[in-house]
């Protein structure tokens, strides 16, 4: 029985988790669709929960601005940023507010680029659709 046990724990290793791939704003942009339906972790983003149930993250980089977006939250985010949500991440006006910096990872389905109007004129657009986006503590500065 314990030899059955083992074989069946040596083989669970064997499979291995999907790994996550570090992936800077810089990359995500220079190549957007070779991400797609990997698991990939993108650091030091701003993140909000909006209105009807979806969840934005916004970062700048060169004149252009990834939006990340997902319908659902991931269960492995920390209680402690899922309460944040509803409160200091809650609504557009807090996208900028240091509080909401955030490492999250997706599994892309989906980009879409397009131009966005601001006050100071068109900027690219790449926004990333995936599922799920789980949220962690900011670990890392790169962008």
């Amino acid at each position: 029985m314990l030899s059955g046990l083992v074989l069946l724990a040596l083989a669970e290793i064997g499979t291995g988790a999907p790994t996550v791939q570090i992936v800077t704003p810089r990359k995500l942009i220079d190549n957007p669709r070779s991400y797609l339906h990997q698991k990939t972790l993108v650091q030091n983003i701003h993140c909000i929960d909006v209105p009807r149930g979806r969840l934005i993250c916004i970062v700048p980089i060169g004149g252009q601005i990834i939006r990340l977006e997902g319908s659902a939250l991931g269960a492995k985010t920390p209680l402690s940023i899922a309460e944040r949500l509803t409160g200091d991440y809650k609504g557009t006006a807090n996208i900028s507010n240091a509080a909401c910096v955030v490492d999250v990872e997706i599994e892309p389905t989906s980009v879409v680029k397009d131009m966005l109007d601001t006050p100071s004129g068109s900027m690219p657009l790449l926004t990333v659709y995936s599922p799920l986006i789980e949220m962690y503590r900011p670990r890392g500065r790169e962008r």
